[in-house]
């Protein structure tokens, strides 16, 4: 990797490779400073919780791109898969950025009684479409997963009618369909787990107030 020239290949690797690292170290970091008391606000929960999120998306926004290239390349170099694929990746992170501006509006009220509680940190609050934030991602790597997976039904039925024997294991890793599946279900996984959570309420909240106080 080090000796070839400098290319998008080769800076989307490191990039996603020392970035990982880094919001790792942010996550830790963050998570030591809250847990001493006074440092934690409401202003300070509501952005923090903004800032999460889209350091988050910031690393998947680049392994996306990295998955856009795999099908660049898988449909050899069509510009018209390229520039749907961009289009509609341009897309997702508009509807990332739409709804996380909604949940963030409506965060600050619902935090605010929470907030107080004698607990180290933010609290975990679940408000306005929360459910959603994930859903364009998830959404747009289902398309990517569409590419691979016609090509790979393609090729598959191309090597049939010529006889070619070839190991189907060899030849789905070779299309990164298990490469584009795992993305997909991580992120169908991650929807699922903040839609099955029921999210207090506001009333809940008020009776965890008054029964610590």
């Amino acid at each position: 990797m080090w000796p070839q020239k400098r290319n998008i290949g080769k800076i989307m690797f490191f990039w996603i490779r020392y970035y990982t690292i880094a919001l790792l170290i942010f996550d830790v970091t963050q998570i030591h400073l809250f847990t001493r008391p006074g440092i934690t606000s409401d202003t300070v929960c509501v952005a923090m919780d903004t800032i999460i999120r889209v350091v988050g998306a910031i690393s998947l926004w680049s392994i996306e791109i990295v998955m856009q290239l795999r099908v660049y390349a898988l449909f050899k170099c069509s510009h018209r898969v390229a520039f749907i694929n961009a289009t509609l990746f341009l897309a997702s992170i508009a509807g990332f950025l739409w709804i996380l501006i909604h949940n963030a509006e409506r965060r600050r009220s619902v935090i605010a009684n929470a907030v107080h509680l004698p607990l180290p940190g933010c609290p975990s609050i679940h408000s306005g479409i929360e459910w959603a934030q994930w859903v364009p991602a998830t959404a747009y790597e289902g398309v990517l997963f569409g590419w691979a997976l016609y090509k790979t039904l393609k090729s598959t039925a191309g090597r049939a009618k010529r006889g070619t024997q070839v190991s189907l294991y060899s030849l789905l890793l070779r299309d990164n369909l298990f490469y584009f599946f795992a993305i997909a279900g991580l992120l169908v996984f991650n929807n699922l787990m903040v839609v099955v959570r029921q999210p207090p309420t506001r009333s809940h909240v008020s009776k965890s107030i008054y029964n610590s106080s």
